[in-house]
């Protein structure tokens, strides 16, 4: 069977097919030397990611244990002051104190 080549020429299917395995072997020998060749590379990079992967619970976990550790040794802030313990306005302020109480004059009506 002959095809029309678009310049005009007529080319043979079993040539075509002829190169299209020639190709084909070809692909397949390159691919399983370049593998052969990088084996080692992939290999060691899927042991990682499997190494990674069992080692992150037990990292998770301790960046989590280390952090509650943390929050239950820090001591609490102190309470606010009760609400009859109002500042004045010349007393020195303290962080434990939160309430100001304002002076106001009396006014004559």
């Amino acid at each position: 069977m002959n095809f029309n080549d678009p310049t005009g020429s007529v080319v043979n299917i079993k040539e075509r097919l002829q190169w299209t395995g020639f190709g084909f072997v070809a692909g397949i020998l390159i691919g399983a030397v370049l593998g052969w060749l990088f084996h080692g590379v992939i290999g060691a990079a899927f042991q990682m990611i499997i190494v990674a992967a069992l080692l992150a619970p037990f990292v998770i976990a301790y960046l989590f244990w280390r952090r509650t550790r943390r929050a239950m040794t820090a001591q609490p802030p102190p309470p606010p002051a009760p609400y009859g313990e109002a500042l004045q306005r010349s007393d020195p302020i303290e962080t434990t104190r939160y309430v100001v109480q304002e002076h106001v004059e009396p006014r004559d009506r």
